[in-house]
C-alpha cells in the first residue's frame, strides 16, 4: 500500500530528518492503534447513538461507522465544518482509516461525529450525558480529594504535594474514550499506594524542588477529562495558589473530542453540580469562582487542541510565558514526541520534545 500517512507534526519531522521513526498508524501498528481505530471508534459511535438523547436515529453516525468498519478511503470534511481545510489539505483521496497517522484519524473522526450530530449548528455536546454520569459517579472520590486538600499543611509540603499530584495523575484514568463505564475510584488513597509501583518515570522530587526554589508566578495546565480528572486538577491548582502561585490558565478544548475532554461549557457545568453537593464542595467552588472573577484563574479554549497540527506561534508564546506548563493525557503525550514509532528501548529523556 502506498504511504498516505498524514503528517501530524510536519515541523518536528523536518527537525528530526532521517532519524524520524515512522508515524503510528493502523497499518504499521504494534496492535493498539489498529484495535483503537477498528473497535474503539465504532464503540464510541454506538454509545453516542444510544445515549446522545437527540430522540432520533442519526444516519450520519451509522454512515461513519460503516466507513470505519469497511476501512474505506477518507472523504474530505464538509465545507460546513469549521476549520475543515486543516484536515482536507492532508487528505489525498486514497488513504484509508488505517493508512493515515493515528492522531490525525482520531481528530478527523471527532469532527465527522460532531458534524453528524449537528453540533456545529446547535452546540449540543453529544457526549454531555456521558460526562454528567461520570461526574455524578465520581462525587464520593471528589469529596475525598477535597478532604485531603483541606487537611494539608499551610506551607508547601513534599508529602501533601505528592499526594495531590498523584491524585491528579491517576484521576486521568477516568477517560471515557477508553473506559465507557468509568473507573473504580472508591478508594483513592489505597489506589495511590497500589499504583505507585506502576510509575515508569517519577520526577516528583524534581518538580517539587522547582516549585520550592523558584518563584512560580504562573502555571498553564492543558486539562484532559471531565469529572474526577478535571476536579483533581482544580484541587492541585488550589493547593499551589494558596501557597504563592499568582495565576493559573486552564487550557480546554474548543469543541468536544475524545468523549470526555473538557470544553468551556463543561467548566461551568462542573461548578454548578458541585455547588449542590456538600458544604466542603460549596466552599471550594466559592473560592474557585472568586479566582475566576479576579483573573487568578482563567479558562481558555483554542482550536489547536482539537487538531493534529503544530503549535501556533501565538499559543506557543503564551505557553512559554508561564513559569510551569503541565500537559495531561496520553494524546498530548503522543503529540509532544511526534506520535511516532519510537523503539520501546528509547530513553524518554532522549526523545525530541516538539512543544505540542
Amino acid at each position: 500500500m502506498a504511504n498516505t500517512t498524514a503528517s501530524v507534526l510536519p515541523e518536528s519531522d523536518a527537525l528530526l530528518g532521517e532519524l524520524s521513526p515512522a508515524p503510528i498508524s493502523g497499518d504499521n501498528c504494534y496492535g493498539w492503534a489498529k484495535v483503537s481505530i477498528e473497535q474503539r471508534l465504532p464503540e464510541i459511535l454506538d454509545r453516542v447513538i444510544a445515549s446522545c438523547g437527540l430522540g432520533q436515529d442519526i444516519p450520519g453516525l451509522r454512515t461513519l461507522r460503516k466507513e470505519i468498519v469497511a476501512c474505506e478511503p477518507l472523504p474530505p470534511l464538509s465545507s460546513s465544518i469549521p476549520h475543515n481545510t486543516i484536515w482536507n489539505n492532508a487528505i489525498d483521496g486514497s488513504g484509508t482509516w488505517l493508512s493515515y497517522n493515528w492522531y490525525f484519524i482520531e481528530s478527523y473522526f471527532y469532527r465527522r461525529l460532531l458534524h453528524a450530530c449537528n453540533y456545529f449548528t446547535t452546540h449540543i455536546d453529544p457526549f454531555h450525558s456521558q460526562k454528567a454520569d461520570a461526574l455524578s459517579s465520581s462525587l464520593p472520590s471528589i469529596e475525598r480529594i477535597l478532604t485531603v486538600l483541606q487537611a494539608t499543611e499551610s506551607a508547601l509540603s513534599r508529602t501533601d504535594f505528592t499526594t495531590l499530584l498523584l491524585m491528579c495523575l491517576w484521576g486521568n484514568k477516568a477517560d471515557l474514550s477508553f473506559s465507557p463505564g468509568g473507573v473504580n475510584t472508591s478508594d483513592l488513597r489505597f489506589q495511590l499506594d497500589k499504583d505507585q509501583n506502576k510509575l515508569l518515570i517519577d520526577d516528583t522530587q524534581l518538580l517539587f524542588n522547582h516549585l520550592k526554589s523558584s518563584s512560580t508566578e504562573s502555571i498553564a495546565i492543558v486539562v484532559d477529562n471531565c469529572g474526577l480528572d478535571f476536579v483533581s486538577d482544580l484541587c492541585l491548582m488550589t493547593y499551589l495558589c494558596q501557597r504563592g502561585v499568582k495565576r493559573v490558565t486552564f487550557h480546554v478544548k474548543k469543541d468536544p473530542i475524545f468523549v470526555s475532554d473538557v470544553t468551556a461549557s463543561d467548566v461551568e457545568f462542573t461548578l454548578t453540580v458541585l455547588e449542590k453537593q456538600s458544604l466542603l464542595c460549596q466552599d471550594n467552588v466559592s473560592q474557585w469562582r472568586k479566582w475566576i472573577a479576579d483573573g487568578t484563574w482563567q479558562f481558555k479554549d483554542h482550536i489547536h487542541w482539537n487538531t493534529f497540527t503544530d503549535l501556533p506561534p501565538s499559543l506557543k508564546e503564551e505557553l512559554e510565558g508561564n513559569s510551569l506548563v503541565i500537559k495531561k493525557g496520553d494524546a498530548l503525550s503522543r503529540r509532544v514526541h511526534g506520535d511516532l514509532h519510537w523503539p520501546l528501548t528509547t530513553p524518554t529523556k532522549s526523545l525530541p520534545f516538539v512543544k505540542q
